[in-house]
């Protein structure tokens, strides 16, 4: 079960925690228990046989209800009828405790052993459950406690040491209902439940069951709010090629500067991310439309489709029609979600640090340089195509004099 070359190098049993393993179980052994472990069919007539006392063979009553484990819808009226705040009165005997150890599929081989005080060898466990498996790991930290099973917990740090009972199967839903659903647990959480449970009980997997349960408790559902708002996953826009897809935003508005400049134009290509940007006086689609027009699709090309949000120019008449006859697709974002823009966005960002650099105290002079701040970022690599836009889009590096700065340089 251990990846461990050598098991008795594994130090899992000196480790108290409701964690898994820590050199955790082999694939062999996860399968061979997949394969031979029946032990939910077994379980099952082991139910039918201790509750109400008939074999799997004997005709069913036909006033005998037959539950199934699936969580059904209850009204407010159900669960006022519920008795669901009654405290755990009473108990199980020792007797009756250690005939429910002994006759579960998980804890019954291990009291065999126990009682007999041999620890069987590996290659006698392989055909058990990995539940069983797991208690023949920390064999040294199980003990017999008036014929019952025990397991020594002890935390690192020594603060805490007592010892928790071995939980079979059949009292799990018990404990999990008086631990969480009762008028002394309070419906706390996930994390409370594990800690409240784990001064007392063990099981295997008992992380896992408690996690579930509370992941169906009605009453969480109902008066507990999600930590985050439920989202759809955002996709990702496929692009192949230059100009698949452009990408447009005004950005502002700005101080505005002696050239009565008040906003930012621009637009990136998805796919070789080459940007453009244009100081503008305003957000009218006359100017969006005529700026993309002269300055982008007439010196590059018609694109395949154009992204932006859901502003007036954009969605203005005009620039509708100028897609239309142009054959480009358009597509906007959802409302007051910038994420949709991702890229224009992340743009956006850089364009204004660029900008912040070079003011020297006069923001009103932020339009002067708008063309040399696009063309370096044109000139560097993008972090996600790992090469410049100028190669993606003209096929070659743009030359500046400060390249041969040093002699001999090619």
């Amino acid at each position: 079960m251990s990846r461990c070359h050598n098991p008795r190098e594994c130090d899992c049993s000196q480790v108290d925690n409701l964690d898994f393993l820590k050199c955790g179980p082999c694939k062999k052994c996860h399968k061979r228990a997949i394969d031979m472990d029946s032990s939910l069919v077994n379980l099952s007539e082991m139910l039918n046989q201790t509750i109400t006392g008939q074999n799997k063979d004997d005709p069913v009553p036909s006033n005998e209800i037959i539950t199934a484990p699936i969580c059904m819808v209850k009204t407010r009226q159900q669960e006022k009828d519920q008795n669901i705040w009654t405290p755990w009165e009473g108990g199980h005997s020792e007797t009756e405790l250690h005939k429910m150890q002994e006759n579960d599929p998980d804890l019954g081989p291990l009291l065999k052993w126990k009682e007999s005080g041999h620890r069987p060898t590996n290659s006698d466990i392989q055909q058990n459950s990995a539940a069983t498996r797991h208690y023949w790991h920390i064999w040294d930290s199980i003990v017999l406690i008036n014929g019952l099973l025990y397991k020594n917990f002890s935390r690192r740090d020594g603060v805490e040491d007592h010892t928790q009972f071995l939980v079979p199967f059949l009292l799990k839903r018990e404990i999990l209902e008086k631990m969480h659903n009762s008028i002394l647990s309070g419906h706390l959480g996930k994390k409370k439940t594990k800690a409240k449970l784990s001064q007392r009980y063990f099981w295997y997997e008992m992380r896992e069951d408690i996690d579930i349960w509370i992941s169906q408790c009605d009453i969480c559902g109902a008066n507990k709010p999600p930590n985050k708002s439920s989202r759809a996953p955002l996709g990702t826009m496929a692009v192949g090629a230059p100009l698949d897809r452009l990408a447009t935003d005004f950005l502002g508005p700005l101080p505005t500067t002696p050239r009565g400049n008040k906003f930012i134009l621009t637009v990136t290509d998805y796919f070789t991310k080459w940007v453009e940007v244009f100081p503008v006086k305003d957000q009218t689609a006359v100017v969006c439309a005529q700026l993309i027009l002269n300055e982008v699709i007439c010196r590059f090309g018609s694109p395949l489709a154009i992204h932006s949000d859901q502003g007036r120019a954009y969605e203005s008449q005009i620039f509708q029609e100028l897609c239309k006859i142009l054959e480009i697709r358009k597509t906007r974002t959802s409302p007051r979600n910038p994420k949709c823009n991702g890229q224009t966005e992340r743009f956006n960002r850089s364009i204004i640090s660029m900008i912040k650099s070079y003011l020297r105290g006069e923001q009103t002079n932020w339009d002067m340089n708008l063309g040399c701040l696009a063309g370096a970022y044109r000139a560097s690599p993008n972090e996600s195509t790992c090469l410049t836009p100028n190669i993606l889009m003209l096929g070659r590096k743009l030359d500046f004099h400060m390249n041969y700065y040093i002699k001999g340089t090619p």
